[in-house]
């Protein structure tokens, strides 16, 4: 079993690994499990169904992971990803921005000698570790973040969610539907570091928006935004094991306050003619191969005939 943890800059990263049947691994995986959690991480088990059909399952203690589990993968708890109030937000700024220009006018003299000393301190500074710095940057971390990030996602989805986030970079998501009922009437798109948004199957109808992200705040590389891949698998993660739970800590809004309505409206168009051109493709697939099937049982058939084999005597 293999403990895996979503990081910003990095892609997923390798917490612990061993045999649960071994009881010194198992321990040692425990109290990497606990560490996770305790740190405020959600951790996830991908699973697949008998169907084919791939979910994920939150568990909260190591008792939950099933023992014949391959990862666990732990990632940042989710948080509204907007303010809920607006108009506090607004007003409380507007105090500040006052508050700072009386005391500006106050300790105006102060702070220019406290600037200029600054001013050379970190120009010092700058030369003696301007080397350094040039040697710790790596402008190909993000992009092998990324491409980390992407086999992880396609490694927990089926084979068309993945080719759907490849294609046409979001994930569609059915929502929950009741017992004894077939089909939910609802499903969602997950965008990277976008609102989730909700809409009617049926009708293409755009009904909420929820703004929700995973931030990092241990800021491994500066940086609290796990890469784009990573935070689909998150949202994906999220909705697939506890929808209620994590529509709850999103902001919810009207369709519009953050995403522009007449391209997700043309993205579920696109995802529509996807659709209809993966079919077709499909039923062009299965008539060639039993076209296909019905000319080798044609030819062994007739090669089976007397005087038709290799090797056979033409008849006199």
């Amino acid at each position: 079993m293999k403990l895996l943890r979503l990081k910003p800059g990095h892609g997923e990263i390798v917490l612990a690994e061993g045999d649960v049947e071994v009881p010194a691994e198992e321990a040692e995986l425990i109290e990497a499990f606990r560490r996770e959690l305790d740190a405020g991480m959600w951790a996830a088990v991908p699973t697949e169904r008998r169907d084919g059909h791939r979910e994920a399952e939150l568990v909260r203690d190591f008792g939950e992971v099933p023992r014949d589990a391959e990862r666990v993968i732990f990632f940042p708890r989710a948080a509204g990803g907007a303010p809920r109030e607006a108009a506090m937000v607004l007003a409380l700024g507007a105090t500040a921005i006052v508050a700072a220009a009386l005391l500006w006018e106050l300790s105006l003299p102060r702070l220019r000698a406290l600037l200029a000393s600054a001013v050379e301190t970190h120009r010092g500074r700058r030369e003696r570790a301007g080397h350094v710095q040039r040697a710790g940057y790596d402008p190909g971390r993000e992009r092998r973040a990324e491409q980390r990030a992407r086999a992880l996602l396609r490694s927990c989805v089926n084979e068309e969610e993945w080719s759907m986030y490849r294609d046409l970079g979001f994930l569609r998501v059915a929502g929950r539907a009741p017992q004894g009922v077939p089909a939910a009437a609802y499903a969602y798109l997950i965008y990277p570091h976008r609102p989730i948004i909700a809409y009617l199957a049926g009708s293409g109808e755009l009904l909420n928006e929820y703004c929700v992200a995973f931030p990092d705040h241990s800021r491994p590389y500066g940086s609290t935004r796990l890469p784009d891949a990573d935070d689909v698998l998150a949202k994906w993660m999220a909705l697939a094991a506890d929808e209620r739970r994590l529509i709850a800590d999103a902001n919810m809004h009207l369709p519009g306050r953050q995403l522009d309505l007449e391209q997700v409206r043309e993205d579920l168009a696109r995802l529509a003619r996807w659709e209809r051109e993966r079919r077709a493709t499909g039923r062009e697939q299965r008539l060639a191969r039993a076209a296909s099937g019905r000319r080798a049982q044609g030819e062994s058939g007739w090669a089976a005939r007397p005087g038709h084999g290799p090797g056979s005597v033409p008849a006199q």
